[in-house]
């Protein structure tokens, strides 16, 4: 009887379960201590799992003047970072400097999209050398001023994603 049972179950599990699955794979990868590391889909990794309940740390530079207020949402793999300049911001220079809160693996933390997500952020795209820039790592990600500096006592939000 249990051979029958065990012969079923491998039957459902063989004929049924890639139906619904519809051609994707996904796997998770756990640490000793049961914290997830990673999410893989379709062969290659994701997200940076294990820091999905930590917001990630950021640190302003001259590029948002003297004194902003920097705010920072979400995980290590997709968050939004909002600047409120301070007094006098710089141009070319590092607006905020963001540090993962772990490492990424292999090359992923390079993978770096930075989108405007508020008309501040947006209307500098319009603005000859005002598109602020990405440079990443797997350890961070730094938000830099073009040759145009923000300007002062100004809300910018932008939403980032780490990955593929």
């Amino acid at each position: 009887m249990l051979t029958r049972l065990l012969a079923l179950f491998l039957f459902l599990l063989i004929t049924i379960l890639p139906v619904h699955a519809q051609g994707t794979q996904a796997s998770i990868g756990f640490t000793n201590s049961g914290s997830p590391t990673s999410i893989a889909a379709g062969g290659s990794q994701h997200v940076n799992a294990a820091a999905l309940t930590f917001a990630a740390n950021g640190a302003a530079g001259a590029g948002a003047g003297t004194t902003p207020t920097i705010t920072i949402t979400g995980h290590d793999s997709d968050f939004q970072v909002s600047v409120t300049t301070g007094t006098t911001p710089s141009a070319s220079a590092a607006i905020v400097t963001i540090t993962f809160a772990q490492a990424f693996t292999g090359s992923l933390g390079t993978f770096v999209q930075l989108t405007p997500a508020n008309l501040n952020a947006a209307t500098l795209a319009s603005t000859s050398g005002g598109e602020p820039y990405i440079t990443s790592s797997t350890t961070s990600c730094v938000i830099n001023a073009n040759t145009t500096a923000l300007t002062g006592a100004t809300q910018y939000i932008w939403n980032v994603h780490v990955g593929y």
